[in-house]
């Protein structure tokens, strides 16, 4: 009884978890459907060789058969959601295929019908594909199938379940190749699929039933077999014979102290790692929000501190007019007012010059341009990222920002300055000089 009910509370937990992540609840119905899809293809085959079929005459004139297709026959195939054997409705039909036979080589061609696919479910009503079978059962599914795919089958095999399942046993199963991720959905669904069908599945719970001392009767689901009770081990003794064979695809019994220890730690650790990411991410938008408030309040205590009436003439950001201000800052940071002003307007003028990058970054970080700016690549060098992390060291660099986005301009179109010592004015003939820099 112990073992029954720490099936029960697996169970109920894994429900739980599946509630939780939809997102992968969806991706594991998803890899269900495609390997029962697999199987249908040969359930037909395996039905007829099993002599396990049913048939059912269906009224013809309720088909909507469209037209003859010549010398292809036609079958539809339905995998029904049937937990208790139904089907002749009242059930989805989660896969629905197409079976076309060449009446002249034999040659079989199968096609899918997404289970999902809105179609017409009536002249005037679209609805999902596989709401025509629970509705009406193989004969409305059908008619839908002929309606919306000018169609004329007449003929079906509906499966459940258990059919597949004997399917599957007949070839000897089927391999699939799987992800972790998709390995542990499928298999808290084949908890519940081997309780309607009655099997046993690879590395499934059992509980323990009674302990004779030659056999042990074990159960799962609605299947119940003996053990030898010789070839059981459970607790530290499993887990000392798994060490010893070396892998892990033994299975470890626990009590249920043991399970409930178990699972509280795992909680726990869970917890306590979402805490932690957690509390990363506060401390992060944390810092990002103090740097960001100075940053306004850098920039509002420059406006407030001048007569300038900051009305842009282009579109720019707050880390734009702080990457403007750091790199006069850089440039022109112990030159008079005008030399600050002036390197705001040289970086402005090439935005709009058509002949550089159109935005601030892209020419505040172009290649070569500003020396010991850029690391090449489009982004700060680590020098400069420095002088971001600080930011100007006065005002007067922001103000000259703010000034030149506002529209003031004291040398006209230029978009070049030099250090003057470094070069002949002799040189140039359109040029002004303000403080140590030359602008042309």
């Amino acid at each position: 009884m112990a073992q029954k009910r720490l099936n029960k509370r697996q169970q109920r937990l894994e429900r739980q978890r599946r509630i939780k992540k939809k997102r992968r609840k969806r991706l594991a119905i998803i890899l269900i459907e495609i390997i029962i899809l697999t199987g249908l293809g040969v359930v037909a085959y395996g039905m007829f060789v099993m002599d396990k079929m049913d048939t059912t005459i269906l009224n013809k004139d309720k088909l909507e058969v469209y037209k003859d297709t010549g010398d292809y026959t036609n079958i539809a195939l339905f995998g029904l959601d049937s937990r208790d054997g139904k089907l002749d409705g009242g059930v989805q039909s989660d896969c629905i295929m197409i079976c076309s036979i060449d009446n002249k080589t034999n040659e079989i061609k199968l096609v899918s019908v997404y289970r999902d696919t809105l179609l017409k479910v009536t002249q005037e009503k679209y609805g999902k594909a596989n709401s025509a079978y629970n509705i009406g059962g193989p004969t409305e599914a059908i008619a839908l199938l002929n309606r919306n795919l000018d169609m004329d089958i007449e003929k079906y095999i509906s499966v459940n379940f258990n059919a597949l399942a004997d399917v599957v046993d007949a070839l000897g199963g089927i391999d699939i190749d799987m992800t972790e991720e998709e390995v542990y959905w499928t298999n808290g669904y084949s908890v519940e699929t081997s309780e309607v069908v009655g099997r046993l599945y690879t590395n499934t719970l059992v509980d323990v039933d009674s302990v004779g001392k030659e056999w042990t009767k074990v159960s799962s689901g609605n299947c119940e077999g003996y053990v030898l009770t010789q070839c059981l081990c459970f607790g530290e003794e499993a887990e000392a014979l798994a060490q010893e064979v070396g892998t892990d695809n033994l299975l470890t019994g626990y009590t249920i102290a043991e399970i409930q220890a178990i699972e509280a730690e795992e909680e726990a650790a869970r917890l306590a790692e979402e805490a932690r990411l957690e509390a990363e991410a506060e401390a992060a938008r944390a810092a990002a929000a103090a740097e960001e408030a100075r940053k306004q309040r850098i920039i509002a205590n420059t406006i407030s501190g001048t007569d300038i009436t900051y009305n842009p003439t282009m579109s720019v950001s707050d880390d734009d007019i702080w990457l403007m201000a750091c790199i006069i800052d850089w440039e022109a940071g112990y030159q008079p007012y005008a030399g600050k002003l002036a390197v705001a307007n040289v970086i402005l003028n090439r935005v709009r010059s058509g002949h550089y990058p159109s935005t601030v970054t892209g020419v505040i970080y172009q290649r070569s341009q500003f020396s010991g700016v850029s690391d090449g690549a489009g982004n700060p060098s680590e020098r400069f990222a420095q002088r971001l992390a600080n930011g100007p060291r006065n005002t007067e660099c922001m103000q000259a920002a703010l000034e030149a986005l506002s529209g003031v301009n004291n040398i006209g179109g230029y978009t070049s300055f030099r250090a003057l010592y470094t070069v002949d004015v002799n040189n140039y003939s359109d040029f002004v000089i303000i403080g140590d820099h030359i602008f042309h």
